[in-house]
């Protein structure tokens, strides 16, 4: 019985074997995507929790990530209830890397590294693959290097014991540890540093403790809560200050260390918004699929009937239905593990979405797509019940007669396709309205600047301390290539948001403000084509405290016209146009912040522009390229990059959302035009002779169109209706966020409309001319 069952269940699968395609088709995705979120959703969930006793480890900080003076390990005897700690110094320190190599050369490469006390390792046990602790932590100037980094000098077994140079300052690898996480709080940069002679920790000035601005980090004793020590925390003289001439006080927190990344901004967001992607696109395939299988399960009641009247009880029906599913849900999950391999596994590691899936595995993912798959097959099977009850319920005489109520076979359907269309508006609505919100936001950067211009200019970071102290000659040197048009300089990149602090105006009402400062050459108004409204920029000859601020400065003084007047140490000399340099959005300031420039000195240039003549832009680099070599002979990584695409690197999480929207609009779109042509093609097929009928008495093919055609006009219309108004109030919102927004009208979302429908349209109008044109006297006959 069991082996008719399977011939029976390979008959109706090749029977109908576009339609089971498309079906298994949608189910791969389906797994494959579910899958990919829920595992970036574990990998950041997870992070930080690998550690020993990672429940029992926490960070201590201020509010306002202030400097808590003094002996750090006083904590040890003032609280009981922290057994241990250790600290990280600030951030990772660049620098070039210089390496010696068996031919007697040097490999130079940039690196960061992140300076940390000596308990550091032991604290959180980190593992050496190379090397021993003991060297590690007892050396002076001590490096223990990531085993990726290592691997770019060559075999990392032999980097063990090498003395190499970081600007001019020797140091001694003693250890390669394997890569830390992505998604740790922990790890920065490229390796460790430790026991640094002129390093955070060799510093004792009473007034900066950079060693605790960083990070540090306690292991609580067993039993103690968080809540216990933030209690104490709260009552304990901490002595602490924002900045040595602040009088600002600050309150000590400490937070568990796992399970942190879940409280930064946007984090739980980002969770959900992955989850219900995922799921959406599940739920999608399986509707698909479902409704496939309803229209199928109506046109084989006449199979089930007979199969009744011979005696097959509820258990064969479902052994029926349930051997057909299961054979499609083990050609699903084969098909997603070739998706994973082929497909899937290559877009991500090459995408943005690459940092957010720490150490992508295919084996971990095709384990958890082959779980899914499993709890999908057992839900099939589950529901396989309700078609073999509904089989047995039946009046047979009806079935048998084709008595049975027709108008309500397409309910189900129909209503499968309908959340399938919501979901589909969801995705393509996103898409839309992010790329256009980023292309509004991106066309307001740098508009002093054409985008010919922006595409003709050179950025140069120049954090080698091999090139620095040069960059007079330098610039002498590339004024006069007859490739180069113009240069400036600038201490930071321009499109960072530069340093926000807060000044005092000496306003009434505005005492406190804080503000944008920008360091740049006097070259700045004629290279970006800045106007001045008042005054002049500052030159050569101008005093260090002259500075220029930007009309939105300008607009805080009752007249407009700040030009000498003073606030805080500087005097200001002219006023110039407003250049928006960043996105400013809610992660900010909704307002423009007032911005300033001032004189960048030479030896603190950090950043050049070099804008190239039209067409000779490759000849502006090699010379630019030649240059830098000459003053840095060393092998070094020179960085040359395009500004233009410089500016579109400032929307790489909208550029990341629209990717991301983008990728399952169009599996969406697919998954729904597919399951669209697979209910036409059953519904026609099953009326053939209805449509012959038709055409008998008179119908037009146009009738034969609207005739089955109307439906999914219809529900695709319902579809906007419904979730138009909620797109436009959840996009509304977003888009205040910025400073420039679109324009949220009426024709953007009839052009969605009108766009998805037209797809509808040429998906069902082949199939239904197919039948349309077809004889009837041979529908009939047959």
């Amino acid at each position: 019985m069991i082996r008719h069952y399977f011939t029976v269940a390979f008959r109706n699968l090749w029977k109908y074997k576009v339609q089971n395609l498309i079906g298994i088709l949608g189910l791969a995705i389906g797994f494959v995507v579910f899958s990919i979120c829920c595992y970036t959703i574990r990998r950041i969930v997870s992070a930080d929790a690998q550690y020993p006793h990672a429940d029992r480890i926490c960070r201590i900080r201020t509010e306002g990530f202030s400097d808590i003076r003094g002996n750090m390990y006083a904590l040890t005897d003032n609280f009981s209830g922290i057994e241990k700690l250790t600290s990280s110094a600030g951030w990772p320190r660049g620098g070039e890397m210089n390496v010696p190599q068996k031919d007697n050369t040097f490999l130079t490469l940039s690196t960061a590294l992140l300076e940390v006390d000596t308990s550091f390792l032991r604290f959180f046990s980190v593992q050496l693959i190379e090397g021993n602790l003991s060297t590690a932590t007892r050396t002076a100037n001590s490096i223990v290097l990531q085993e990726s980094f290592a691997g770019k000098f060559g075999d990392p077994a032999e980097l063990v014991g090498a003395t190499v140079t970081i600007d001019e300052t020797t140091y001694q690898i003693t250890g390669i540890m394997k890569d830390f996480p992505k998604t740790t709080t922990v790890m920065q940069g490229d390796g460790f540093v430790m026991n640094k002679t002129d390093g955070y920790y060799s510093r004792t000035h009473d007034t900066w403790n950079p060693a605790t601005q960083g990070s540090i980090f306690v292991m609580l004793r067993d039993g103690v809560s968080v809540t216990d020590m933030q209690r104490q925390f709260g009552v304990y003289p901490f002595d602490f200050v924002m900045r040595p001439d602040s009088d600002y006080r600050d309150k000590v927190f400490i937070m568990k260390l796992k399970g942190a990344a879940l409280s930064q901004q946007g984090t739980v967001f980002a969770l959900a918004g992955f989850f219900v992607v995922g799921l959406l696109v599940l739920l999608m395939a399986l509707f698909n699929y479902i409704s496939f299988q309803t229209a199928k399960f109506y046109n084989r009641l006449h199979e089930c009937a007979i199969r009744k009247v011979n005696g097959a009880g509820k258990w064969h029906q479902w052994l029926l239905f349930s051997i057909e599913v299961a054979i499609v849900f083990v050609v699903a999950c084969g098909m997603g593990f070739l998706l994973l391999d082929v497909l899937i596994a290559p877009l991500i590691s090459r995408s943005e979405f690459a940092p957010m899936i720490d150490q992508f595995t295919l084996d971990e993912l095709r384990m958890q797509l082959l779980k899914y798959a499993g709890f999908g097959l057992a839900l099939a099977l589950l529901l396989c019940v309700f078609p073999s009850r509904a089989v047995n319920r039946l009046s047979t005489r009806k079935v048998l007669l084709g008595l049975s109520e027709k108008g309500k076979r397409h309910n189900a359907r129909a209503v499968l396709l309908f959340i399938q269309m919501v979901i589909l508006l969801v995705f393509l609505s996103a898409t839309v309205i992010i790329q256009m919100q980023v292309n509004r936001v991106k066309s307001q950067i740098f508009t002093c600047m054409t985008v010919g211009e922006q595409k003709h200019t050179i950025t140069v970071p120049f954090y080698y301390k091999a090139l620095l102290g040069n960059q007079e000659i330098l610039s002498a040197r590339l004024k006069a290539s007859a490739a180069i048009e113009d240069i400036c300089w600038a201490e930071f990149p321009l499109t960072t948001y530069g340093s926000i602090s807060l000044y005092d105006t000496g306003l009434p009402g505005r005492e406190k403000e804080r503000m944008r400062m920008y360091k740049v050459s006097s070259d700045f108004p004629d290279f970006f084509h800045a106007k001045m409204r008042r005054g002049l920029f500052f030159n050569e000859n101008s005093l260090p405290n002259e500075v220029v601020v930007d009309e939105t400065f300008a607009a805080l003084y009752p007249d407009g016209n700040p030009v000498g007047k003073s606030f805080e140490r500087f005097t200001i000399i002219g006023v110039i146009e407003n250049i928006q340099m960043v996105k400013e959005n809610d992660q900010h300031t909704q307002a423009r912040r007032p911005v300033f420039y001032t004189q960048a000195q030479p030896g603190n240039s950090a950043t050049l522009y070099v804008k190239a003549v039209p067409g000779s832009k490759k000849d502006a680099q090699h010379y630019l390229t030649t240059c830098l070599r000459e003053f840095a002979p060393k092998p070094l990584e020179l960085t040359i990059s395009d500004f233009h695409a410089e500016i579109g690197k400032i929307f790489e999480i909208e550029r990341a959302q629209s990717l991301f929207a983008m990728i399952f609009a169009v599996i969406s779109i697919v998954l729904s035009l597919l399951s669209i042509y697979s209910a036409v093609a059953m519904n026609t097929e099953k009326r053939r002779k209805e449509v012959a009928i038709r055409k008998i008495n008179g119908a037009q093919v146009f009738d034969i169109i609207r005739l089955f055609g109307k439906m999914y006009v219809v529900l695709w219309t319902a579809a906007c209706v419904m979730v138009f108004p909620v797109v436009y109030l959840v996009a509304k919102q977003w888009v205040s966020k910025f400073n420039q927004t679109m324009s949220l009208h009426i024709g953007l979302f009839l052009s969605i409309y009108f766009a998805v429908l037209l797809l509808i349209i040429l998906t069902v109008l082949h199939q239904i001319l197919s039948v349309a044109r077809t004889n009837p006297a041979e529908v009939i006959k047959n």
